[in-house]
């Protein structure tokens, strides 16, 4: 016999992930087999788990030293990882759906944002559809309510998200969310020349040995969704086929 209270049909919050910003970088505290917690960026397009070799090893991870993982490093070149397995990892109350590693050093990453950086996640690695609430500063699993602003994410074959923006009030324009790119808006020059968005909008150029090595400029509006950049100043890149929020 099962008695049916009304406390039993009370739905529970869903888990969540405490977000934090690191020079504008998001990041999540993360335990590793108990061990931590261990601050982790969010990459949303990296495909596996990227860990620190000390925090690693501290944390009890088993590290294969005789495999290597070929991963790209943050100027592009590949690098050497070692594999590493553990049996769990949680972000706050969200467990992630990953039990190996690429282990390698960070210190690099750490300098950079002038703390320490134990490991990088994916969105992939949290399961289901995502919902980063940047008011209250949380990771939760699930749709956001579309009264509140959400919008639509798809993924390309690479991991990264894409959406629409919606420039100069009403020009669409595809863009992917890349939480390592620092900064704020770049569109490819090519892309924007060809939906007619720059018209006579002053373009500074920055050269360097007669070469231009970047481009900033400055449009009517942009809308993500229902929020709009209060200064829609973006980057322009030579070339591509997408934008690219940070």
């Amino acid at each position: 016999l099962l008695i049916a209270t009304p406390a039993a049909f009370a739905q529970e919050p869903p888990p969540e992930a405490p977000l934090r910003w690191m020079r504008g970088r998001i990041a999540v505290e993360t335990t590793i087999d108990g061990h931590g917690p261990y601050a982790f960026l969010l990459d949303s397009a990296a495909p596996m788990i990227v860990m620190d070799e000390a925090v690693a090893e501290g944390a009890g991870v088993r590290i294969y030293r005789d495999t290597h993982i070929a991963m790209p490093a943050a100027d592009g070149a590949l690098t050497a990882a070692y594999h590493g397995r553990f049996n769990s990892a949680y972000a706050g109350g969200l467990r992630l759906n990953a039990d190996e590693a690429a282990v390698t050093d960070l210190s690099a990453h750490s300098a950079w944002l002038g703390e320490p950086v134990a490991g990088i996640a994916g969105l992939a690695h949290f399961g289901g559809a995502v919902t980063i609430d940047m008011e209250a500063a949380v990771l939760r699993i699930g749709r956001p309510n579309p009264a509140g602003g959400g919008i639509a994410i798809g993924a390309d074959g690479a991991g990264f998200l894409q959406f629409n923006l919606v420039c100069n009030a009403s020009v669409p324009v595809p863009a992917s969310l890349d939480l390592g790119f620092g900064g704020l808006l770049a569109l490819p020059e090519e892309l924007a020349r060809a939906k007619n968005l720059l018209g006579a909008a002053p373009i500074l150029r920055i050269r360097d040995g007669g070469l231009a090595s970047a481009a900033q400029t400055r449009l009517a509006s942009v809308l993500v969704g229902a929020a709009s950049f209060e200064t829609p100043v973006i980057d322009l890149w030579p070339t591509g086929e997408r934008g690219r929020l940070g």
